[in-house]
């Protein structure tokens, strides 16, 4: 076998390996320069909870971040001011600063230079919403998914 060839053969052995473990550990990370409420990130039975900002007065929650990602495990994303069961993570808290709000859409806006890895699925926890991942820098879609979510959308471009 040529070296040409046997190079390629690692090269497509690692990524064939290593692709999921590093997906594992995929991470999102809130844009901490942005003013107002946050969104706050926590874990439930091992699968990331984010606790959505409280929505505007039109129902838009809109939660900035440096890296939005999605592992294979998935993620909740909680729009509900009390305890309220998911099928990624089982039984999860309120979200504390929603109180009696709910969002109808979801914003999740990637602020920083990084592509975003969606690579599970993305669950709406309490109150059914529309999902918008919007990132200038690109998203991948590998086996994502979504649940209790009216609808979808991926969305690359700069913010206008």
């Amino acid at each position: 076998m040529s070296k040409f060839r046997s190079a390629i053969v690692w090269l497509v052995l690692y990524t064939q390996i290593w692709t999921p473990v590093l997906a594992q550990t995929l991470p999102i990370s809130v844009d901490k320069n942005v003013a107002g409420q946050r969104p706050i990130v926590g874990t439930s039975n091992g699968v990331p909870v984010v606790n959505i900002a409280p929505p505007s007065a039109g129902g838009v929650s809109n939660n900035k971040f440096t890296q939005f990602n999605v592992g294979p495990s998935g993620v909740v994303l909680n729009n509900s001011g009390g305890a309220s069961q998911t099928q990624l993570a089982g039984q999860v808290a309120g979200n504390p600063m929603l109180g009696n709000q709910r969002a109808t859409t979801i914003l999740n806006q990637v602020t920083a230079p990084n592509p975003s890895q969606l690579m599970g699925t993305m669950e709406v926890a309490g109150n059914r919403a529309n999902i918008i991942v919007a990132n200038p820098a690109g998203i991948t879609c590998n086996g994502c998914g979504f649940l209790n979510a009216d609808r979808a959308t991926l969305t690359t471009g700069k913010p206008m």
